[in-house]
């Protein structure tokens, strides 16, 4: 018997995986209009928000190019929303720069000194000043007041009994002369006077102008005696001779300017 070779079983084909489909990534939905349009609205006004700190550089046209581009295709209720919304801040950019064009020609044409507070800068000032200027100050120079003053017609200090002084005052209230005027009034110099002699000095003058030379030339002298005349033949000096005329009765005239000094004269002897 011839043996049975075995059969051999047929070999099975590898089954094949199912091949995985790629997976398909996910679309991406596109933005809501309304999104978009809220971006671009809030860039836009950021940019304006930005021009307003530099209102004469601000370039108005993009910004108005930039408004079409944000509401063209947009709903009109969102158009006008969004024009609305610019359009304000457009108008604050135009005060803004307006504001700046009339500062810049007031500046030009009416300049006015700047105004500075000084609250903040009390302690860079002086408030008050002292200044020590004695050393610049000559000395004072005393004046030597004589001891005794003896006035020409005694003290005038002495008790006045009622009646008396009842009487002056009536004849203070009659109408006075002038000659009485004249009187009291070298009475009151001579009072002041400290110790000067004026009634010699007066005495002298009048001896001089009686004396015989004096008189013999009376004809030359017919209008009075030059006061220099005077003052060269007595040889004093010329207060003492002044003070004497003023105060001695004597009757003077001014024959020339005020500071001619040969202007005055000595008519006469009263």
């Amino acid at each position: 018997m011839t043996e049975l070779e075995p059969e051999l079983e047929p070999e099975l084909e590898p089954e094949l995986e199912p091949e995985l489909e790629p997976e398909l990534e996910p679309e991406l939905e596109p933005e809501p209009q309304a999104m978009q349009a809220g971006k671009l609205l809030s860039e836009l006004r950021q940019a304006i928000a930005g021009a307003l700190e530099t209102p004469g550089s601000a370039e108005l046209n993009l910004f108005y190019e930039r408004l079409e581009g944000l509401i063209s295709g947009q709903p009109l209720a969102l158009q006008l929303q969004l024009a609305g919304t610019i359009l304000l801040q457009l108008c604050e950019l135009y005060a803004a720069r307006f504001d700046l064009s009339i500062s810049n020609w007031e500046s030009q044409h009416q300049p006015l000194e700047p105004v500075v507070s000084l609250e903040s800068c009390v302690d860079l000032f002086v408030q008050s000043l002292s200044l020590n200027l004695s050393e610049l100050f000559e000395p004072e120079i005393p004046v030597q007041y004589p001891a005794h003053r003896q006035p020409a017609s005694g003290s005038t200090a002495m008790e006045v009994d009622r009646a008396t002084l009842l009487l002056l005052a009536d004849q203070m209230a009659e109408p006075v002369c002038e000659a009485d005027l004249n009187r009291e009034l070298s009475e009151q110099i001579q009072r002041l006077a400290h110790d000067e002699n004026v009634e010699q000095w007066s005495a002298r003058i009048r001896s001089c102008l009686l004396a015989p030379s004096q008189a013999s030339s009376q004809a030359s002298h017919q209008f009075g005696y030059r006061l220099l005349d005077i003052q060269q033949q007595l040889q004093m000096p010329l207060i003492e001779l002044w003070l004497g005329l003023l105060l001695g009765s004597y009757s003077l005239e001014q024959r020339g300017d005020f500071y001619d000094g040969d202007a005055i004269w000595v008519e006469t002897v009263m």
